[in-house]
């Protein structure tokens, strides 16, 4: 192929491939304009071994969610027997609450022998749970609503989340008969660790009669609960949609990403902020299944990363009307691509005129990311492409430098798709005219519209047609759309 071809043209439109079958169709091709200009096929770049990622040419690919994972719920998580309350995501980190437990085991637990009766005894209690109080504060057990206190039982509150004995250093406080009112069922010092927890039976054992309490503290929160976070995640599951279906997954392994290294030798996100989860899923007749499927690179499953929105399958249009769903991002899919190339949508827009700068700019990164030109859901690339993107954020996240010449320009990316095109990634995948709004140059197609103009005009003065949607650098696409945040440029790819 020819390193460049001269053409008498006013501009060098989605440089003569845009919906052609190759550089055949411009010859001889001529326009009005007083400017020769030469369209360079970039030999170099074509002969030269594909980019990687340590060039700084990421691998896109084509699946969005990477998975049939669509997305999960926060109000419906369990860690064991216990549901995860206000569970929410902290920048890439899911956190959520769970009751305190009782931890170990005391004689005071097991079953009476015999009748025995009173506060003081070795048997025959039951552990109402753990509260929480301010080390060093009073606190008193009252018996709430009177519904909530019923027959004679007995009480003994213990420091910390162990069972405790009578005579124990551990206890803090006892009660004959918690249901006398207005006397409180116990009074105590909260202790330094800021737990304590409930010890309750009847006032004699063995005698069959129905008692119950529920302790009411003038402070903290009865039962208390604790932060679970990190690997303690382990083990939840998550209610979720998969492949139309709400089921469940279950959280097998998290790590935080810094300590996950990409192909090209790189932290997965090297600020700690991130945790990575792997999840498994139901299959029928058989073991848990991987959600996120291996493949060579991750042989063991791959990491997950949980995102707030939810990701429509089919448009690709991320969706915050379900505030109580959040996404999960297999590692090949866009979603979890452009967060690890650093468009994470919990970051603090730069301009606090857009306070939604950064949900825009990652999901605009996985438009181009699927080369989805169109913004309709339709990936127009294969996977593994290197590209080479670029913002133009006040702090840069992928700054280009000043000065840099990009020959193999692309587009300019909205969150609803380019809203200009220089040139295919992929010579023999092109959108349908049909089905795109991007307006192809007329004079390569006869009778189509779309005729060659300025950049960011839309339509021609003289003739009233569609001007073709054309932009071959970062300056031409913001004369369509001066917000644009996201650029690329990419290698020209011949299919078969």
């Amino acid at each position: 192929m020819n390193a460049t071809l001269a053409m008498t043209l006013r501009r060098p439109l989605f440089h003569c491939f845009w919906w052609m079958g190759g550089l055949a169709a411009c010859g001889g091709l001529e326009m009005a304009g007083d400017e020769t200009l030469f369209l360079s096929t970039h030999e170099a770049a074509e002969q030269s071994a594909p980019p990687t990622e340590g060039d700084g040419w990421p691998m896109q690919g084509t699946q969005l969610h990477g998975s049939n994972l669509v997305s999960a719920s926060f109000t419906r998580a369990m860690l064991g027997t216990d549901f995860i309350s206000n569970l929410h995501l902290e920048m890439g980190e899911l956190v959520g609450s769970v009751p305190y437990t009782l931890t170990g085991s005391a004689p005071s637990l097991l079953a009476c022998k015999g009748v025995s009766k009173g506060s003081t005894r070795s048997c025959g209690f039951t552990s109402v749970g753990v509260g929480t109080c301010t080390p060093g504060m009073s606190v008193t057990l009252g018996s709430g609503a009177a519904s909530s206190c019923w027959g004679q039982p007995v009480v003994r509150v213990c420091t910390g989340t162990q069972p405790c004995e009578h005579l124990s250093a551990s206890r803090l406080a006892s009660a004959e008969n918690a249901c006398i009112h207005p006397t409180p069922i116990a009074a105590f010092t909260c202790p330094p660790s800021g737990l304590y927890n409930v010890l309750a039976g009847p006032s004699q054992t063995g005698t069959g009669l129905s008692w119950g309490v529920n302790p009411a503290p003038n402070n903290g929160a009865f039962p208390g609960k604790r932060v679970v976070r990190g690997v303690e995640m382990i083990g939840a599951r998550l209610q979720v949609l998969r492949g139309g279906e709400d089921t469940w997954v279950s959280i097998g392994d998290v790590v935080n990403a810094s300590q996950v290294q990409t192909a090209a030798g790189k932290a997965w996100d090297d600020t700690g902020n991130t945790f990575l989860y792997r999840l498994t899923g139901a299959s029928p007749g058989g073991p848990p299944e991987d959600v996120c499927p291996s493949d060579t690179d991750h042989p063991n499953g791959m990491w997950a990363v949980p995102m707030d929105g939810v990701f429509n399958p089919l448009s690709g249009e991320r969706e915050d009307n379900e505030p109580k769903r959040f996404t999960f991002g297999c590692d090949t899919g866009v979603i979890a691509k452009c967060y690890r190339w650093g468009y994470k949508p919990w970051l603090l827009p730069q301009d606090l005129k857009e306070p939604k700068m950064m949900q825009d700019l990652h999901l605009a990164c996985t438009r181009m990311a699927r080369a989805d030109y169109c913004g309709n859901g339709t990936s127009h690339t294969q996977n593994g492409t290197p590209i080479h993107p670029w913002d133009r954020l006040p702090n840069a996240i992928r700054p280009l430098a000043p000065g840099t010449d990009t020959p193999l320009f692309e587009a300019g990316w909205s969150p609803t798709g380019a809203v200009c095109l220089s040139k295919t990634r992929w010579e023999n995948l092109k959108p349908l005219p049909a089905t795109c709004p991007l307006v192809a140059p007329g004079w390569l197609v006869p009778g189509a519209e779309g005729v060659p103009c300025p950049p960011g005009q839309l339509r021609d003065i003289a003739t009233g047609k569609l001007c073709a949607t054309v932009c071959n650098s970062e300056e031409d696409a913001l004369a369509y759309q001066s917000t644009l945040k996201l650029f690329n440029e990419s290698q020209y790819n011949f299919g078969p």
